[in-house]
């Protein structure tokens, strides 16, 4: 059974502040202190690799069409005001890409690599 279009973006949205929200407390584990002193530790360091990761990922100035994201969760607030002349996005193979950032690149009919 389909949902109507205004039901679908809803929930888009929901999940998009899901992730949102999983994205934050996993860089507040990352940066809270561990047993032997060190700030993160163990499975935290992903959080904290996918909250320094947005930091570096700009798209190459020679190649404005296509913009490659580090990140392994690309949501919305990743490609914020970064998809203006861009004809491709590449993320990493394993990369989890939210529906609403997937419903946007098909809108703007950017390719999602």
């Amino acid at each position: 059974m389909a949902l109507p279009a205004s039901q679908l973006e809803g929930r888009s949205a929901e999940l998009e502040s899901l992730v949102q929200e999983v994205l934050r407390r996993l860089a507040a584990i990352a940066s809270a202190p561990s047993d032997d002193g060190a700030a993160g530790g163990g499975a935290s360091n992903a959080g904290a690799g996918a909250a320094r990761a947005g930091q570096d990922a700009k798209p190459p100035a020679a190649d404005t069409a296509r913009l490659a994201i580090r990140e392994r969760v690309v949501t919305m607030a990743v490609l914020r005001d970064r998809l203006s002349g861009v004809r491709q996005v590449v993320v990493h193979p394993r990369a989890i890409v939210t529906p609403l950032v997937r419903d946007e690149l098909k809108q703007r009919r950017i390719e999602l690599l």
